[in-house]
């Protein structure tokens, strides 16, 4: 959400942001004067037993509801969804009494996850019918095969309520429309956008050699450990320098050191989004952004690549397509092999990607398609426009 809030600042008249919990002082601070962080409640005040007396016939109603539909991969999971609906109906009367406070008039209520606020608001118009909500979708969020026993608890109930699902990528919408279909009215995309890359260098090294980069936790899904064997791979002169950690972190140091490629990797850790976007501008002559993930939504990471014009090589995950193609880099087999990969990238690396004016291209494509600016603009224009109540 951090990437919209400029926009948001400049659009709205006065921004409230509704934490589930006390942000810590690592994350990143909300600088607008315009923009107030609101805390409703602390979690260990919390007296379930009165909440349930409260709404127990709104949380039987869904408990059977979810049971009649998700029968015993429900029941596996009955208690901690219990006591998550119970969080969430204690968290709606707290907005709910925050509303009837301050009379909140001509306001937008925007989930940008469609999760547990989108729960949490879902309960409180079940209440109170004035109450209209809109939400984004993004990944974890909305591709039920990825979460615990392959589906998304209280969707069915979310979907009732929200006024509009707004998906990151077609791929998304286009799936959820196809899991619920009594909701495609309520169901769209709108892709998101990053800010234009810091101005980026036309420096090329003086061997000719590649720079490959990526980003994100280092976990089975991102794939990360594999790319190794694709750089042991390489012919040319290649540096890989991957930005993220993980859980499979010393999996993947082992895979580098069992390949000998210590001097050929550098592995940057977590770092903050700025120094990442700076390290792509600066080396944008010479760089390739890979991705071999099975699960992805919209990636941030590859908006922030084309912005500086560095050419993507991902493969067909979910949205992936939306950014990736000819004109932007190339688009991978979703099941590719390692030694696949490294062909692609050789390939690659003799064709295009020492062409200059293939690269500015590729900001052309994010400037049309990606610019936070405008997508966010046109976003919340619209949201204005369409639902303030």
């Amino acid at each position: 959400m951090y990437q919209e809030l400029p926009t948001i600042a400049e659009l709205y008249q006065k921004v409230l942001v509704f934490p589930l919990e006390k942000p810590k002082k690592s994350k990143t601070p909300i600088p607008e004067n315009n923009i107030e962080a609101v805390l409703l409640a602390q979690k260990d005040k919390v007296r379930l037993r009165s909440v349930l007396t409260r709404h127990v016939f709104l949380i039987a109603s869904l408990m059977l509801a979810e049971f009649s539909r998700h029968g015993f991969k429900f029941l596996k999971r009955i208690k901690p969804l219990f006591f998550q609906l119970l969080s969430d109906a204690y968290m709606a009367e707290k907005f709910m009494a925050y509303c009837d406070k301050n009379k909140p008039d001509n306001a937008v209520l925007y989930a940008y996850w469609f999760d547990r606020w989108a729960n949490i608001l879902a309960i409180a118009a079940y209440y109170k019918k004035d109450i209209r909500f809109i939400a984004r979708a993004h990944a974890f969020d909305l591709y039920e095969e990825d979460n615990i026993d392959g589906y998304i608890p209280f969707r069915m109930f979310q979907l009732k309520r929200v006024q509009k699902v707004f998906c990151v990528s077609k791929h998304g919408s286009d799936y959820l429309k196809k899991k619920y279909p009594g909701f495609t009215d309520k169901i769209t995309f709108t892709h998101l956008g990053c800010p234009e890359g810091v101005s980026a260098s036309v420096q090329k090294s003086p061997d000719n050699s590649l720079l490959l980069v990526s980003c994100g936790s280092v976990q089975p899904r991102k794939r990360i450990t594999e790319i190794p064997a694709i750089v042991a791979q390489l012919q040319m002169p290649v540096k890989w320098v991957h930005f993220g950690d993980g859980p499979q972190m010393e999996l993947l140091k082992e895979e580098i050191q069992k390949r000998g490629l210590a001097k050929r990797i550098e592995l940057k850790g977590h770092v903050s989004n700025s120094e990442f976007r700076v390290f792509l501008a600066e080396n944008a002559a010479n760089a390739v952004f890979l991705s071999i993930s099975r699960n992805e939504g919209l990636p941030y990471t590859l908006m922030e690549a084309i912005a500086c014009g560095v050419p993507v090589m991902a493969t067909d995950a979910m949205g992936c397509r939306e950014l990736v193609s000819e004109e932007t880099g190339e688009l991978l087999p979703l099941d590719i092999k390692s030694e696949q990969v490294a062909e692609k990238i050789t390939l690659f690396h003799r064709q295009k990607c020492c062409d200059q004016s293939f690269r500015n291209h590729i900001r052309g494509y994010w400037n049309k398609n990606f610019n936070a600016s405008v997508n966010h603009t046109q976003f919340h224009q619209n949201l204005m426009d369409c639902y303030a109540g």
